[in-house]
C-alpha cells in the first residue's frame, strides 16, 4: 500500500486471464478529486469483473461486495454470466447464490 496525493492506493499486478480480461475491458474515466484542480485519468473495471473477482477471491467482505452490486443493479447480468462462464466461475457462483438465498439469474 503507498499513498498518492494523500489517498491510499493499492496496485496490483495482472496475475490471471481474468485480471487481464478486466483490465482491457475497463472503462477510462476523468476522476476530479479537488474542485479546482484538473482531473485525473485512470480505469475503472466494470462491476462484472469487480463481481467475478470477488467471487475467485472469496472472503466475505467480497459477498457482501457482490450482494451491494446486485441490489443496486449496477451490473449486467448478461455479461456477468459471460465472465463467469468463460473463467470457470460456475461453481463458485452457485455457492454464493445459495449461501447469499438468491436464485442463479445466470441459470447454471
Amino acid at each position: 500500500m503507498s499513498l498518492t496525493a494523500g489517498w491510499a492506493v493499492q496496485f496490483l499486478p495482472v496475475a490471471s486471464d481474468l485480471d487481464a480480461e478486466a483490465l482491457a475491458m475497463a472503462t477510462d474515466v476523468d476522476l476530479r478529486i479537488h474542485p479546482n484542480e484538473a482531473a485525473v485519468k485512470t480505469r475503472v473495471l466494470r462491476p462484472e469483473h469487480l463481481i467475478a473477482i470477488a467471487l475467485r477471491v472469496g472472503r466475505p467482505k467480497d459477498s457482501l461486495r457482490i450482494i451491494q452490486f446486485l441490489e443496486e443493479e449496477a451490473v449486467n447480468i448478461a455479461a456477468l454470466c459471460g465472465v463467469i462462464a468463460r473463467h470457470g466461475l460456475r461453481d463458485a457462483w452457485l455457492a454464493f447464490c445459495r449461501r447469499a438465498g438468491i436464485a442463479d439469474p445466470c441459470q447454471l
